[in-house]
């Protein structure tokens, strides 16, 4: 009998061990990380986050962003969420995304808040001579952003000092900040095109979150790229063609997006694509407006279902056009099909987690009725060897009062 309840107490606290490994795993992939927190200006969040563990700004994604570089792209960012980050992890004030921009350029390019800027530098001074993959410093970014006096003052002055003393190597700088130095406060941004250019320098590459020709989110089945010609952020499926950019100095072909491809072709026909929403000026004969006015010649032969739900750009080769549409059309099929399947996926396994913990749960309330139902039959059998022990002493009393 004991060795029976010693094995029930055994599968008890087994099943409630697996109760506890069931919830901790479902915790676990319900957890949002601080790159999510980050990317979506969750501050609230993010804080708490990071106070608990402050490893969890060490992450980071595919595209080299970190928490930091996230919030920076933020022009809102409270300042305790970018001092918190830096005293977490000093070191990504220097850490380089893919498209060669640390926090500082990020949040030049943002026009973020002087305060966050002036904490950025005020940890690492050194950032405000870090260039671009452009070669650019965050002064001269600032020229171009449309960033406000103080900024552009307060990164120029601190740039030339580091210079002057000998912290940073003398550099050139592609604009005219004569103006500034001379404590001008209406300061126009001059910029010098006989020194920033002996050819064209290649675009910073722009960190969307969505395709900028089909429009689709990105996700981890739909990665972003970026055209080296224009820097826009587009899908797998619209940058996949390659061509030399000459003119920025690129000799071996490079991956563009179809846009700038048609662009760049000579005497070839353009391919057709999915029409970008945002404005977006294109120069040449296959320009962007010049499909546009193509469109209302084609769309009359075009006769599927999916052709009034997005607008296009068509090109004067109909059946070529044609062909290429379905043929994106069964792609975006395609990539919403996986979608689905994913979330299908997701659901069944949230689903599956919850039945073994309903099941873990019912076998705990089981055994747990059976152990105490076992308990109450030891007590009700030790009481009647007890019963039968006085009644053993009575009749031996009685023996022994007769032999008397």
């Amino acid at each position: 009998m004991k060795n029976f309840v010693h094995l029930l107490w055994r599968i008890y606290w087994k099943c409630a061990f697996g109760i506890i490994l069931l919830q901790q795993q479902l915790s676990a992939r319900m957890t949002i990380s601080a790159l999510e927190l980050a990317e979506c200006s969750d501050w609230a969040q993010l804080a708490a986050l990071i106070q608990e563990d402050p490893s969890k700004a060490q992450e980071i994604d595919d595209f080299g962003m970190m928490p930091l570089h996230w919030t920076c792209t933020d022009r809102d960012t409270p300042l305790h969420i970018t001092q918190l980050l830096i005293d977490a992890y000093p070191d990504a004030l220097c850490i380089k995304n893919k498209g060669g921009l640390i926090p500082l350029h990020i949040a030049v390019k943002a026009n973020g808040h002087f305060e966050n800027m002036k904490l950025l530098v005020t940890f690492d001074e050194l950032t405000v001579c870090q260039e671009t993959s452009a070669g650019e410093t965050p002064a001269e970014l600032a020229s171009l952003s449309n960033s406000t006096t103080q900024v552009l003052n307060y990164l120029v002055k601190t740039e030339n000092e580091l210079r002057s003393l000998g912290k940073a190597s003398p550099r050139q700088s592609k604009f005219n900040f004569d103006a500034i130095e001379a404590g001008n406060t209406t300061f126009n941004r001059i910029l010098s095109h006989s020194d920033l250019f002996s050819g064209q320098l290649p675009p910073c590459w722009k960190l969307e979150k969505r395709c900028k020709i089909c429009l689709l989110k990105f996700s981890y089945f739909k990665s972003r790229h970026h055209c080296r010609n224009c820097g826009e952020s587009v899908c797998n499926t619209h940058s996949n063609r390659r061509i030399p950019l000459q003119h920025i100095g690129l000799l071996s072909p490079q991956r563009v997006c179809i846009l700038c491809y048609d662009n760049l072709r000579i005497n070839e026909q353009p391919s057709a694509v999915v029409n970008i929403f945002a404005n977006r000026n294109m120069d040449g004969p296959n320009s962007f407006r010049e499909l546009v006015d193509n469109e209302t010649e084609v769309m009359a032969t075009f006769d599927e279902p999916y052709s009034n739900s997005r607008p296009r750009s068509q090109t004067s080769n109909t059946a070529h056009t044609y062909g290429d549409m379905k043929q994106q059309v069964k792609e975006l099929e395609s990539h919403v099909k996986e979608l689905i399947e994913s979330k299908e996926k997701i659901q069944h396994a949230v689903e599956e987690s919850n039945r073994k913990i309903r099941d873990a749960i019912e076998l705990r309330r089981l055994y747990e009725g059976k152990a105490a139902e076992m308990q109450n039959e030891s007590e009700i059998d030790i009481n009647r060897v007890l019963d039968i022990d006085d009644l053993e002493e009575k009749i031996l009393a009685l023996e022994a009062s007769r032999k008397h």
